[in-house]
């Protein structure tokens, strides 16, 4: 198949896909390309929420492309923290959401320009998918943005060991740790007795479990942006439905009125009518009058001539 003919397939208007795929499939298999024809006749048609994320992906490749490049970013700083390096996390999360932000109010205006209401369930899921993406990235076996045929689950912890960034960004974090040259045995034992010291263990307890509530509080922010996001969607769409059904109630009244008027413009017509054929009428009985007078007149005439 055609990389055009499966992009073609995945732009068009959701309504139109199933009909599109089966067109595509008949024009495969006429052209002896069997196996491909099978392959697409057996493409399922994707939910609404994967649909629309596809839309994002063809639509606004720069913001988009952004969401990959800042989540590729906080994936080093994060795999650099690991290593001991003292990055800042806040600010590639920041970034991060910022442009999953601006992906779901894209999403929101998709959903009210297509006529399909952005209820909060497909918000959310077409959130989940574009985080997913970012998590995957553009690894090898991925998904694959902008033919999706459905919704994307984020990657479990071993895929996402495999994520995590390799060559010149994994090198300058393992730089950080690893000694190339042997440290002495008082060194060693000062750090085995910091690592077994409890306070040393409860202040990294309560680094990690900070860290941990920065990344949900920052999780919860994306999640009610796009929750207010969805809101203002749902409020335009019952405005436009509003807006539509007060002009088709008006639109019924001057259809009314019309039907009215030119029933009333037949009426008159035909009273106009009427009122011809009567004073036709009339005027011919006048003519008809003046001649018989005429006559009576010129046979009085006659009657005194004749005595």
């Amino acid at each position: 198949m055609d990389e055009k003919d499966a992009d073609a397939l995945f732009r068009l208007p959701l309504s139109e896909f199933t009909a599109a795929r089966n067109r595509l499939a008949d024009q495969l298999k006429k052209a002896g390309k069997t196996d491909e024809a099978a392959r697409v006749k057996t493409l399922p048609k994707p939910p609404v929420s994967a649909w629309v994320v596809n839309q994002l992906y063809w639509r606004d490749d720069a913001l988009f492309s952004r969401l990959m490049t800042t989540t590729h970013q906080l994936r080093v700083v994060q795999t650099e923290k690991l290593a001991g390096s003292a990055g800042d996390l806040r600010t590639p999360i920041e970034t991060r959401n910022a442009a999953i932000t601006e992906l779901t109010k894209a999403a929101a205006a998709i959903l009210q320009g297509a006529g399909m209401p952005a209820a909060a369930t497909t918000i959310r899921r077409v959130l989940t998918t574009l985080e997913a993406l970012a998590t995957y990235g553009r690894q090898p076996g991925g998904p694959v943005a902008g033919r999706l045929t459905n919704d994307v689950d984020p990657p479990g912890l071993s895929a996402l060991a495999a994520l995590m960034p390799s060559g010149a960004d994994s090198t300058r974090a393992a730089t950080r740790v690893i000694q190339f040259a042997q440290p002495d045995r008082s060194t060693v034992t000062s750090r085995n007795k910091a690592a077994r010291d409890p306070e040393h263990e409860r202040r990294e307890r309560r680094r990690r479990i900070t860290e941990a509530g920065k990344a949900i509080r920052a999780a919860e922010r994306s999640l009610a942006q796009a929750s207010r996001v969805a809101a203002q969607a749902r409020a335009a769409m019952k405005q436009a439905a509003a807006r539509a059904a007060a002009a088709d109630n008006a639109k019924a009244a001057l259809t009314e009125q019309l039907e009215k008027a030119a029933s009333e413009a037949d009426a008159l017509r035909q009273q106009a009518r009427h009122a011809a054929a009567h004073a036709e009428e009339t005027a011919q009985a006048l003519d008809d009058a003046e001649q018989a007078l005429a006559r009576a007149r010129d046979a009085a005439k006659d009657a005194q001539s004749s005595s």
